[in-house]
């Protein structure tokens, strides 16, 4: 089983944390959930930033193996760059493991090593219609293979 390195984490859990943002109270996201910390949709509750942060390394941490062993996605999964698969992890984290398989017109370009193709593949969908902003920095850490458009996240 694949784990996921410590520094990998902390640039994870950085740019994840500026995608959901964090609340300590319960919102509705766009898609009208009740959600609160750095988007988790629970109930009526108020979550510290310090438990909120806790249990977004701990989905992170699991997360990062699931993608690592899923079939079809994990091989193409380990073949990429740490920043490409940040990417794709954190698009995981929103997504869910079964949301992100759905891109499978993504996973292609990526398995050929089509990275402007696959940044389009992303932007395609119903997914980066809801979120733009996010989609688009994914996107291009897809297209490039580098955390610029994160400077000073992680």
């Amino acid at each position: 089983m694949s784990s996921l390195p410590a520094k990998t984490l902390k640039k994870l859990t950085g740019i994840t944390c500026c995608e959901e943002g964090f609340s300590e109270t319960m919102y509705k996201d766009t898609l009208g959930f009740l959600t609160i910390g750095y988007g988790f949709a629970v109930g009526k509750i108020r979550m510290p930033k310090d438990v909120a942060n806790l249990w977004l390394e701990i989905i992170l941490t699991k997360r990062w193996p699931e993608l690592s062993e899923h079939k079809p996605m994990g091989p193409v999964f380990k073949q990429q760059n740490e920043a490409r698969q940040i990417a794709l992890c954190n698009m995981s984290y929103q997504l869910g493991t079964y949301g992100l398989s759905g891109f499978i017109k993504m996973w292609r370009a990526l398995n050929q090593g089509n990275y402007i193709r696959a940044a389009k593949e992303a932007l395609d969908s119903q997914w980066a219609k809801q979120t733009r902003s996010r989609a688009n920095r994914i996107a291009e850490v897809l297209r490039t293979g580098n955390l610029d458009i994160y400077r000073n996240k992680y």
